[in-house]
């Protein structure tokens, strides 16, 4: 752009701010682009709009951020005095931007990692579980053969009792033929001596 013309032009844009220029897109986005073209001579034009448009005017173009706020930290106090608290918060929030950015960038690892913690616990959580699950699987499979085992061992003492009992049985059931048998020999040798006396006097 020629140099002598910087002034018209300037004059015109600060006419075009007057006239509410961002209600038209077209020649709003001319407005920023010739702004952009003719810095730093347009920072006093930019330094009157809205904080809103200003804010507009970042977003289009944020290489224009940078040098506008280092033109108004070169301000003197009295100059700074004259720029609108509100376009002095818009420019310091776009300052810090960055900063905040690189916060989020820093949260989201963070909750990543918490995340991840969680996981971990809910892993151990359920790896526990099934350790208790095994424990009580293996205590039933222990308490079923204890009861196997003590009911074998009933059974064989009832086995051996009933045996026992039959052999005494048996014991007894020969005593008393025995004796039976001895008690019927008893009875039968006095019967054959007696014959035996009767029976001489008639050989006789």
């Amino acid at each position: 752009m020629y140099p002598r013309l910087i002034g018209f032009v300037m004059n015109i844009l600060q006419r075009l701010i007057i006239k509410q220029v961002w209600k038209q897109k077209k020649i709003w986005e001319g407005f920023v682009k010739c702004c952009q073209r003719t810095k730093p001579q347009s920072f006093q034009v930019l330094l009157q709009l809205p904080p809103q448009q200003l804010k507009n005017v970042f977003e289009m173009t944020p290489d224009l951020k940078e040098p506008l706020l280092e033109h108004v930290k070169a301000f003197t106090m009295h100059q700074r005095a004259h720029v609108p608290k509100a376009v002095m918060q818009v420019l310091e929030s776009e300052d810090q931007k960055p900063a905040e950015m690189k916060t989020d960038e820093n949260v989201v690892p963070k909750k990543i990692e918490d995340e991840k913690k969680q996981e971990k616990v809910s892993h151990l959580g359920q790896e526990d579980i099934y350790k208790q699950k095994i424990a009580e699987e293996r205590l039933k499979q222990q308490r079923l053969l204890k009861e196997r085992l003590a009911k074998e061992r009933q059974l064989k003492q009832e086995e051996e009792e009933k045996q026992k009992m039959q052999t005494e049985q048996k014991t007894v059931s020969a005593e008393s033929e025995e004796k039976d048998a001895e008690a019927a020999m008893e009875t039968n040798e006095p019967s054959q001596e007696s014959q035996q006396i009767k029976e001489e006097p008639m050989e006789t």
